[in-house]
């Protein structure tokens, strides 16, 4: 929920736009994995930014709202994690879901009255607030309209008794691309008595199933050698995530080294992305007598140049 992001940034429910990005830059600043040595630093800056790109759309669309006259109560915000596979971002596909939220009564419009009919509360006046509340300056809502303002006119709907609301079942269609991670939709919330509905919030979650994963229109896995590819290079060619890629490995290239393949990611609107191995040596651990062999004339010659290796612990 909205309340989760706010406490991950450490904003208050009312952080305008501004003071949300400065609470971005500081914990950005402070848990980037380039500055933090921690091992959850990584983890931790992705939650951050993930947070700070729904609170500021959030805090967008409310101030959008603001230039209208009279700005009526808004629902909660719903979260929902939907689970992709990789090849689905990279297809651009479409994607149906189910949202399960509180909705406005269908029977009675959300009026809460079998006629469809509302009249101002007795109570507050209208204002939604307990009148005791407002001399205090506090915003706690009317028990009677439950802070609606409005109430039923004659009997209650007999399907959501005289709330207005009722639980719903509604389908989106979900279109995604290779940036897809989070999206806040408007009015795909809960709606709340005599009000609005409050944002869906949909968190795109990539399973893995292959030992490659995008980053945006990057491609990103690993790239296993011998260590005679290693030593001397090599012509190495992949199939990553559907995508045919030959990539030239330099000599002496080390363990961990990362090789960039120009055009190696994803086609998206005209650009295409890069593809990133991070190499693996992989020692066998069974060789045949040649191999064998060979490895101890490479160990001599290696001696006979560097003169006798030690393990220094």
């Amino acid at each position: 929920m909205g309340d989760d992001y706010r406490q991950i940034l450490g904003v208050s429910p009312n952080a305008t736009l501004e003071e949300i990005k400065g609470a971005f830059r500081r914990e950005a600043k402070l848990h980037h994995p380039d500055k933090d040595p921690s091992p959850l630093a990584e983890e931790r800056f992705k939650k951050i930014s993930k947070a700070y790109k729904i609170l500021s759309e959030i805090a967008q669309q409310e101030s959008a709202s603001k230039v209208v006259k009279h700005k009526s109560r808004r629902g909660s915000d719903l979260s929902l994690t939907v689970h992709v596979a990789v090849e689905e971002l990279i297809a651009c596909a479409s994607k149906v879901i189910a949202i399960r939220r509180t909705g406005l009564c269908g029977v009675c419009k959300g009026t809460g009255a079998k006629e469809k009919t509302t009249q101002q509360c007795i109570y507050c006046g209208g204002v939604g607030t307990q009148g005791m509340a407002r001399i205090l300056g506090l915003h706690k809502a009317c028990s009677y309209c439950e802070g609606a303002g409005r109430i039923p006119v004659g009997s209650k709907c007999d399907q959501c008794h005289g709330k207005g609301i009722f639980p719903e079942v509604l389908s989106y269609r979900l279109e995604l691309n290779p940036y897809s991670d989070v999206l806040v939709i408007p009015g795909y919330g809960n709606f709340c008595a005599g009000g609005t509905a409050g944002n869906l919030i949909i968190e795109i979650e990539v399973d893995r199933t292959s030992a490659y994963n995008l980053s945006g229109l990057d491609i990103m896995g690993p790239i296993t050698l011998t260590p005679a590819q290693a030593v001397l290079g090599d012509t190495i060619k992949l199939n990553a995530l559907g995508k045919a890629i030959s990539i030239r490995i330099p000599a002496g290239v080390q363990n961990g080294q990362v090789v960039e393949q120009e055009h190696g990611g994803v086609e998206y609107k005209n650009r295409t992305g890069c593809f990133k191995g991070k190499i693996r040596v992989k020692v066998p651990q069974i060789i045949s007598q040649e191999e064998e062999q060979l490895y101890r004339q490479i160990l001599k010659l290696e001696n006979i140049a560097d003169g006798p290796r030690t393990l220094k612990l």
